[in-house]
């Protein structure tokens, strides 16, 4: 009979460098239409910004070439009514989904 040996190293989970989810903070939140965006972005990629109201309305758009680092942008949303909006982000083929809500 032959004996084998076997080495088996255990994962405890896999880090997945681009999944933003807990990269991106919008503050404050709820605002009065003054919002930060906040990402910690582990590489460089083009990022589309868009906020949309609850009727599916854009109310504001925007690009971001070549983001890489520590990245903080304005979302101003001056004329916007109170209430719910999402901040939909595109990164590398990716979307994240944010609410805001402006008081």
């Amino acid at each position: 009979m032959e004996m084998a040996t076997a080495v088996v190293d255990i994962c405890t989970g896999i880090v997945d460098d681009y999944d933003l989810t807990e990269r991106i903070t919008t503050y404050p939140n709820p605002s009065n239409g003054e919002f930060f965006l906040d990402i910690e972005m582990p590489g460089t990629a083009d990022v589309n910004a868009t906020v949309i109201d609850l009727a599916g309305r854009t109310v504001w758009t925007k690009t971001y070439q070549d983001v890489s680092g520590k990245f903080l942008e304005t979302i101003s949303l001056p004329n916007s009514s109170k209430g719910v909006y999402g901040l939909s982000l595109e990164i590398d083929n990716r979307t994240y989904f944010k609410r805001l809500t402006v008081y």
